[in-house]
């Protein structure tokens, strides 16, 4: 079988590598060779592969990087790599217990390491007594073997691995310096369409959750409370204090809470003791221009150049008149 096309070809097809045969086919080797004048490989790009171990094609995004393989690309995909990998490490670690035996049988029998209990409580075999070659040796201990078992050490090293990596992990996430802030300052602007597709893709999983951070936040803005809230709205009868509607017209489904901007100089935010009443989107949008005296003044001229007159040739009312 090929390396990089996965055919099974006659062994024709494979160059002679002394008493070998190559691993790629006559055909790959061609195309992998074929060189311009400026000496460059001509690869085309690919965005999928067959793993070598599955036969099943998958995304380049499945393969670990391999500096020597064909495009870079580990020949197995990742899963696979991880099953052998893993198959290699429990053959290892029987191989390691029977040279260990074997050693063991070897051995007179006043130097033979004698069967012990593991002193990990949480050990799977806690309380049972193993045979020695499920320890690892030491020189420093008396017994000649290690306190744990095999299964035992090996779980205490990824666990002190993994808190390693998770304490540098932590001490990056709270860097606070101005290279780090300049760093992910720049990795923001740099992948700014895949934060944005991220957080678009979690809001659209988690609507109830977004629409709830949406109210508490308005909540604070304005320095009020959820029992305030009911309680304003069960005295309005579920309906905006102006106009009456039941709708609220937003995209939140909630009313709109109005407050005197007077009163606060914080732009939007209230300090709890101006807030009026509940409104809905339109009328609250209204009112704010109608308290903008500025605003007001300059609808007025306006309108003064497009007098509305009934059908004597009246003039008719303005809607600013009083204000």
């Amino acid at each position: 079988m090929c390396e990089v096309c996965h055919a099974r070809l006659p062994i024709t097809y494979f160059k002679k590598r002394g008493i070998m045969r190559a691993a790629v086919c006559n055909g790959c080797w061609r195309i992998a060779n074929d060189t311009r004048g400026d000496g460059k490989i001509i690869l085309e790009p690919i965005t999928s592969k067959v793993c070598a171990k599955c036969g099943i094609e998958k995304p380049i995004e499945d393969f670990a990087k391999y500096s020597t393989g064909r495009y870079g690309l580990h020949s197995y995909c990742k899963d696979c790599s991880r099953k052998v990998n893993r198959s290699y490490a429990d053959k290892r670690l029987e191989d390691v217990k029977e040279q260990r035996r074997l050693e063991y049988l070897q051995m007179s029998v006043e130097d033979r390491p004698q069967p012990k209990i593991c002193s990990n409580p949480d050990c799977q075999q806690a309380g049972i007594i193993q045979p020695p070659e499920n320890f690892h040796k030491s020189r420093i201990h008396r017994t000649g073997l290690l306190p744990d078992c095999i299964v035992c050490e090996l779980e205490r090293k990824r666990q002190t691995l993994e808190n390693r990596r998770n304490t540098i992990n932590e001490q990056h996430r709270q860097g606070n310096g101005p290279e780090r802030k300049a760093y992910h300052k720049r990795w923001r602007d740099e992948n700014k369409e895949h934060l944005n597709k991220q957080m678009k893709d979690w809001r659209e999983a988690n609507p109830e959750h977004v629409k709830e951070k949406y109210i508490q936040r308005r909540f604070r803005q304005y320095g009020v409370t959820q029992e305030w809230y009911d309680k304003t709205l069960a005295a309005q009868g579920g309906m905006c204090a102006i106009c009456g509607s039941t709708d609220p017209k937003s995209n939140g489904d909630t009313f709109h809470i109005d407050h005197n901007h007077n009163c606060c100089s914080n732009g939007c935010n209230s300090c709890g003791k101006c807030v009026r009443g509940l409104l809905c989107s339109v009328c609250n949008t209204w009112l704010g221009l109608i308290e903008k005296k500025d605003w007001v003044t300059k609808a007025k001229a306006y309108l003064r150049k497009f007098p509305l007159k009934d059908d004597s040739g009246n003039d008719q009312p303005s809607l600013f008149d009083g204000l």
